[in-house]
């Protein structure tokens, strides 16, 4: 698949296994999800770090789809509940994040899966559209 790349030192291997290890970390929030309460604000940190610092558009958008998830988590809060306050707040920061993403992204593809797979405002707990949707053209040789 087409992957936009602005940095030509990421290799194809390096970027499959960035993906691999976000699609994990996916995983991981979506399975703990109220248990990682006390660790919310770590893994946002992690991923808006990857969403808003990579230059490879898959990693873009599996960082965006995660976020839905730590918002879940933070609702959830089975060990210590998260004031709906602060969750406001970190909520705000995940859309700062992606608005300043969208804005400097020039391929429009991106910026669709950025938008469907982030948290819908209307339910912080799914997106709208699934990250299956965002689907890449061949790779042209």
């Amino acid at each position: 698949s087409e992957m936009c790349i602005r940095d030509s030192h990421v290799s194809m291997p390096d970027i499959e296994e960035k993906e691999a290890a976000i699609n994990l970390l996916s995983t991981l929030i979506e399975e703990l999800g109220g248990y990682l309460d006390k660790h919310i604000e770590s893994f946002s940190q992690l991923v808006l770090h990857i969403l808003a610092k990579s230059a490879v558009s898959s990693l873009k958008e599996a960082a965006a789809g995660s976020l839905k998830g730590l918002v879940k988590a933070a609702k959830e809060g089975k060990i210590q509940k998260m004031p709906h306050e602060h969750i406001t707040i970190l909520v705000r920061s995940y859309v700062e994040t992606l608005v300043s993403v969208a804005l400097g992204e020039k391929d429009a593809e991106t910026l669709i899966c950025l938008l469907y797979t982030s948290p819908s405002p209307r339910d912080l707990s799914t997106s709208r559209m699934p990250s299956s949707a965002c689907k890449k053209k061949k790779k042209k040789k």
